[in-house]
C-alpha cells in the first residue's frame, strides 16, 4: 500500500489557496455529507451540486470554491507589470 511506503511529503501536495467565496458559505452545515456521483469525493457541510439529477463536488461541476494562491500571481502579474510600465 502506497500510504505504508511514501512519506506524506511525496503523497501530498501543499499549497496556498484563495477562496472564491466567504468561508462561511464553504462550512455551510457541519454534519452533512454525500458522494460525488463523478468522482467518488465525500461532500461535507452541503457544498454539492446538484446537477441533471447527479450529486456533484464542486471540482466536478466547474465550480470550485478555490484556486491554487500562485496561479494568481502568474494570471496577474504581467498586468501589474503592464501598468506599472505605462
Amino acid at each position: 500500500m502506497a500510504k505504508q511506503r511514501l512519506p506524506a511529503e511525496e503523497m501530498f501536495t501543499v499549497q496556498p489557496v484563495t477562496l472564491n467565496m466567504p468561508l462561511e458559505k464553504i462550512i455551510s452545515r457541519a454534519g452533512r455529507k454525500a458522494l460525488c456521483n463523478v468522482c467518488g469525493e465525500e461532500i461535507m457541510n452541503e457544498r454539492q451540486i446538484l446537477r441533471a439529477g447527479l450529486m456533484l463536488c464542486r471540482a466536478c461541476a466547474g465550480e470550485s470554491y478555490y484556486r491554487v494562491a500562485s496561479l494568481d500571481v502568474m494570471l496577474y502579474q504581467p498586468l501589474v507589470e503592464a501598468t506599472l510600465l505605462n
